[in-house]
Order: structure tokens, then sequence, then C-alpha cells
């Protein structure tokens, strides 16, 4: 078989050409494919090789693309298909995500799916540096699906010196509401206006809900729930909680909290237990509690008959079954002190959850561990749980998460924005890159979804937009 032999060093020099990478003997994995046909490729036709190019004996790549050719694949991208290899560098180094042939002495694509562009083999469906081909790099910003890129994310909110986080929240009219922990304010803004101050001088804000005509915050280190107009008006204190330390360890600070469907009623969680409250106030009673571990965000499903969180220290994923006068009790597997009652648990020990999002959404609960969003069966779980839509291959956490519709949107700590639609298996789509501080390595703190625009909290403080896609 005649092979043809290329220098990388003139590839390295900017030659126009980029060889495209096929099948081929690798000795290293002895996996032999003998004269390959390309593949779900853009084979080119009409191409013309330049002058004393030869095309790889055996190939068939039709009209390989070289300097010079027309009808060949547009952007550097080569024509797939054809045994090309290219000449080690000079210090006998092969291009990125390429290996060196014992055979031959050239380097070929590993994968041999992959394009060899001048800085290594790449997959121009999914690379955001090279996509659609070899010289199409995406905005700083922007990500690569199927060869295209997406659209580049706008400010919708500019961040304000000594930024620290910020959680976002959407009302169903499109109005975004936020907190601003560090500034200690809560504001909104409707679509296309301006920013609008809800209450100044709280104390470090986090969690933020919308339900009804009111907006509710949680004022971390003062411990209370705070609730205002939307409209505009005073903020008081619907609850607080005094902490103090709990035996086995822990406090009793408030972890999360969220709403009914209707915004009649507020549930939230404080040490080891769940409670709820009427939100236009009243008294508080308990949902339940847990034997060893510390609830944190909550969802109650529509029917506000069932209640989960992911639980910090035994890491378990954990649902109630809302019960007027008959309080839950969610016991580790281990436990020598209690016994599980009206209680089911979606995950156990779970290694890295992301504690504050968390949804129930027809019948199923969905949350975050690791770099992955996860599913189980609400009512009865059946102690497995299934993997929705995995971030990043690097990824070790989800830093945000909501879900709107049929579509779960997240943010993984490599600095990733994705969607996914709520199966088993879901093909991700990324809509986003470059979202991670890398002196901090904070990342998104916050997502919220309406059906035309998706917004998230960017480790700067900014409040970033693309449009639903």
């Amino acid at each position: 078989m005649t092979k043809t032999k290329i220098s990388f060093g003139l590839l390295l020099a900017g030659a126009a050409l980029i060889y495209g990478c096929s099948s081929k003997k690798d000795t290293a994995t002895s996996n032999t494919n003998t004269n390959p046909t390309p593949s779900g490729g853009n084979t080119s036709t009409g191409g013309t090789p330049a002058t004393g190019g030869t095309p790889a004996t055996g190939g068939n790549a039709v009209g390989g693309a070289a300097t010079g050719g027309t009808g060949g694949s547009s952007g550097g991208m080569s024509a797939t298909g054809g045994a090309v290899g290219v000449a080690p560098d000079a210090t006998g180094h092969c291009p990125r995500r390429s290996l060196k042939h014992t055979d031959d002495m050239l380097c070929y694509c590993q994968p041999a799916s992959l394009t060899m562009c001048m800085d290594g083999c790449v997959d121009p469906q999914i690379d955001a540096d090279h996509c659609g081909s070899c010289t199409t790099p995406c905005p700083a910003t922007a990500e690569c699906n199927a060869g295209t890129c997406s659209a580049t994310p706008t400010v919708a909110v500019p961040a304000a010196a000594g930024c620290d986080s910020m959680r976002l929240a959407l009302d169903s009219a499109g109005t975004l509401y936020w907190t601003d922990k560090a500034h200690g304010t809560v504001m909104s803004q409707a679509a296309g206006g301006q920013p609008v101050m809800i209450a100044t001088a709280q104390m470090a804000p986090t969690v933020i809900k919308v339900g009804g005509t009111n907006v509710f915050w949680l004022n971390s280190t003062t411990n209370e729930i705070m609730k205002a107009p939307t409209a505009g008006g005073a903020a008081t204190a619907l609850v607080t909680v005094t902490s103090m330390m709990l035996d086995g360890g822990g406090t009793s600070d408030i972890g999360g909290f969220t709403l009914s469907a209707d915004g009649m009623t507020l549930y939230y969680s404080t040490g080891k237990t769940i409670m709820q409250i009427p939100t236009a106030g009243g008294t508080a009673t308990e949902v339940g509690h847990e034997d060893s571990g510390f609830p944190k965000g909550l969802a109650v499903d529509a029917m506000g008959t069932l209640m989960a969180y992911p639980a910090d220290i035994n890491g378990d994923v954990d649902i109630m079954h809302i019960m007027a006068g008959t309080p839950a009790v969610c016991a580790s597997m281990d436990s020598t002190t209690a016994t599980n009652s009206n209680c089911g648990r979606a995950g156990r020990s779970q290694g890295s959850l992301n504690l504050e999002d968390i949804f129930i959404v027809n019948g199923v609960v969905y949350w975050a561990n690791q770099g992955q969003v996860l599913s189980s069966d609400a009512a009865n779980p059946p102690g497995v749980y299934d993997t929705v839509a995995s971030g990043s291959a690097d990824a070790s956490k989800v830093t945000a998460m909501t879900i709107q519709g049929t579509t779960v949107y997240f943010a993984d700590d490599t600095g990733l924005v994705l969607k996914a639609p709520l199966m088993t298996g879901a093909m991700t789509t990324k809509l986003a890159r470059g979202q991670k501080d890398m002196t901090t390595l904070a990342g998104v703190s916050s997502i919220a979804a309406s059906d035309t625009m998706i917004y998230w909290a960017s480790p700067t403080c900014e409040i970033l937009s693309v449009p639903a896609q």
C-alpha cells in the first residue's frame, strides 16, 4: 500500500491544506480497517488536488481537498477518507489527539473520525475553537453544537463592584428578580425595562422565590425569610430562626425554602427539620425531619403532597409525604435511633450534591450530583436513579440548575452552561462557555429560565442571557 507522507512542519507553517484523518491500522491497538470508506462526513466532490498531491492508495476520498483545489471541504478542513498521515515535528512529537504508527512513523488522528487541523485533531461538530471548520472559532463565550456556534450571551444586568454571589428568580410575566449577597440588595427588572430596587440593607440575602404578588428571600446571616410586595413596599420577616448548635453537630440555621404552586404556603428547612407556614403569616408546623442529615434546598410537587431535598452531611436525597398532623421521619439506613416513616430515598450517600437546586416535575424528582443531572420516581423511589444529562467530562459538580417546561438548564464547574430535555440519557446542548473565574474558581451561582429567555449569574456577578434555543 502506498502511503502519503506529509510534513507536520509544513502544516504548522500555515499551509492552507489541512489533512483529514481516516481509519488505518494502529499497531498499538491492533484495530484494522481496510480500504476505509468515509461515512457521516461531508465528502468533497470535484476537488482538484494540488500539483504533485497524491491521495493515499486504498482510500476512498473523492476529490481530496488540497491547496488550490476546487469543490473541496471549506474552511481549511480536509476531506474525510483516505489514509493520510502527517510527519511528526522536529522533536518527534505528533499533533494533539494523534498517535504515531509504528509501521510508517506517521501521525494519525485518534480516533480516526477526528479532523486534522494545524493545531491538532478536532471534532468540528463540537469544538468551539474549530466549529464547522478548522478556521472557524466561536466567540469567547459561545459554544459549538452540530458545527454551528451558539448565540453569544449578552449582559442583562451589569456587575457591581465588590461582588460575592447572586441568586435569580423569574415570575410568570418574565420579570427577573435577584439578590446581591455582598451589597445586601434585592432588585427586579421587567423584560426590556430598567432595574428596580425592592429592598436594601439586607443581611447577606441569598435564596429568592416569587409567589403570587410577593417576593421572598433568605437573609442568611440573621436566619430570616423576608417578604415584600413585587410592586414595591416595605419588607417584613415571615420566618425568624434562632441559630443554635444541635446534638450530633450542625446548627438550626435555615438551609433553604420553597413555595407551594399557589404561593399560599412557604416550606423551609431548619437544622434537621422541615417546616411549613402560610405566606400570609401564622403558626409554623412540622412537615418532617431527618435522623442524621441536614435538609437544604427544597422542592414541593404541584399537589403539595411530596417534599424533596438533598441532605448535607449524609448526602442522601429524600422525599417526604406531606401529611397533616403526621410528621415524616427520614432515617439513614444504618440508623440506630429512628426508622423511616412516610419517607422515600431517591439517592443515598451522594458524593458532590448541589445542595440548593432540586425539582419535582410530573411525579419525577430531579437533582444534581457531581457533574450530572439525575432523576427518580418521586412518590415511590425504587432505590436506583437515572442519569438525565451530563456536563463536561471534566466536571466535578453542577453549580446551578433550573427546570422550565420539559427542559433542564444547568451549569458545571468547568464554566459550561448547558441544557437538555427531561429524559434519560438526553443529549446536551452547550449554551455558553468561559463561565468560571480562574482566580477565585467560582462558577455560575444561579440560573433562571422562561419560555423565551435563559438568565444566569456569572462568577463576576453579571447577569447574562441568551434566547431560549
